[in-house]
């Protein structure tokens, strides 16, 4: 006798209702994945909303903070210049000192044209005058081209360059790349000392230094460079090493290497700092 089907079950109906439940769950499942997509998109804009804000608490805390010490600073030239003129001796050094420290242009350069229009002390008219020079042959404008290479621009590091905690080349890491400095701008500092022999001496390894990297045939555009008493206390001048300055914004880590081998200047003294330069480096010596 042959098979019948269930009473009031059409052929075929379990499978259907099978199938139709399949296409349920899987339209759920589908439905809860493309929530959980636009829950994490939006946890993860939350985020970055946060995060943008913050920093955009701290740098306008940061400009407050500035103001505050542009405040103070304009405050204690304003005192210095009202000072007579054997009173005034001494603290306008001091005050010129505190304005290179503590500001930024365009007010720096304000402030201490303003303190050289007032003083009658030669020593910080002088001072004044070398940080002023020093500062018109500091413009990228003014820097000469490399010589057999396409010109690079010179950066100043005077807009707060810190040394940052990955700060050395080790002599494990030391990969001095042959070719690696060819055509960057250098800068040799030395620092102007208490003592005219101190300052000859760091002169010299300066002056030998640029003889070095002239005669090497590398490439590079060398200057070598006076760092003035005044500007020695700007935030990116600060030093008192024979050392090397660098970022790792292409090479440079490479061509740092190379200059240190060059001019015989250690690994270790061989300095990373987080102000972008593309095409320079810096050199100081200051110790001793």
């Amino acid at each position: 006798m042959g098979t019948q089907a269930h009473k009031g079950v059409p052929p075929g109906t379990p499978a259907k209702l099978d199938w139709m439940k399949f296409l349920w769950e899987a339209a759920k499942g589908v439905a809860v994945a493309i929530a959980a997509v636009f829950s994490f998109a939006a946890n993860q804009q939350g985020q970055h909303n946060a995060t943008a804000l913050e920093m955009i608490k701290l740098s306008a805390n940061e400009r407050a903070q500035q103001a505050q010490l542009d405040i103070k600073v304009y405050e204690l030239v304003e005192k210095a210049l009202s000072l007579d003129a054997a009173s005034a001796r001494g603290h306008g050094v001091a005050a010129a000192a505190i304005i290179n420290s503590l500001t930024n242009p365009p007010l720096r350069s304000q402030l201490l044209n303003a303190l050289r229009a007032g003083s009658k002390d030669e020593t910080l008219i002088r001072q004044l005058d070398e940080a002023r020079q020093f500062d018109l042959e500091s413009d990228p404008a003014q820097a000469p081209a490399p010589p057999n290479a396409e010109p690079k621009r010179t950066s100043l590091r005077d807009r707060g360059a810190t040394l940052v905690a990955d700060s050395l080349i080790t002599p494990a890491r030391a990969q001095a790349s042959p070719g690696a400095l060819k055509g960057y701008n250098i800068d040799i500092f030395y620092c102007e000392g208490q003592s005219r022999a101190v300052t000859e001496a760091r002169e010299k390894r300066a002056r030998t230094a640029g003889d070095q990297l002239q005669r090497s045939g590398i490439g590079v555009n060398v200057r070598v460079r006076r760092l003035p008493t005044l500007i020695q206390a700007r935030a990116g001048y600060q030093s008192v090493s024979d050392e090397i300055r660098f970022n790792d914004l292409g090479n440079e880590r490479e061509a740092a290497a190379q200059l240190a081998k060059t001019i015989g200047i250690r690994p270790q003294d061989t300095r990373r700092i987080d102000y972008q330069t593309p095409g320079y480096i810096s050199v100081f010596y200051c110790a001793g």
